[in-house]
């Protein structure tokens, strides 16, 4: 069985161009140092949860950051979806903290098992 996640939220961030820039690194698979990079230059408040989510997927048995899918939305909307095993049910929570010290607002979490 997979855990299907879902993240919705809206990029209100007086920063949208960056927030978007930096959804897009996370979408074309950028979730090392290129990612690390912009988010300690443009959004330093979120380096420790970014480190943190980060670290959680290595040590979750080698678990890779992958998006499943990204659909951007108007008016600054979207939505994350994310599949893995059980692991990722511990790691949403530091997704969802980094997505928020980036600006993002109105998220809202949807899991279920397929």
């Amino acid at each position: 069985m997979e855990l299907t996640v879902r993240i919705k939220g809206h990029n209100k961030s007086e920063q949208k161009q960056l927030v978007q820039q930096m959804l897009d690194l996370l979408v074309e698979g950028h979730v090392g140092a290129k990612l690390e990079n912009f988010v300690t230059e443009h959004f330093p408040q979120a380096e420790e949860a970014l480190e943190k989510m980060l670290d959680a997927f290595e040590e979750q048995s080698g678990m890779n950051l992958e998006l499943h899918e990204f659909y951007p939305g108007t008016d600054g909307k979207f939505l994350l979806c994310f599949l893995g095993g059980y692991q990722l049910e511990d790691i949403v929570p530091k997704i969802v903290c980094w997505l928020e010290l980036c600006g993002i607002s109105d998220i809202q979490v949807e899991q279920s098992w397929v």
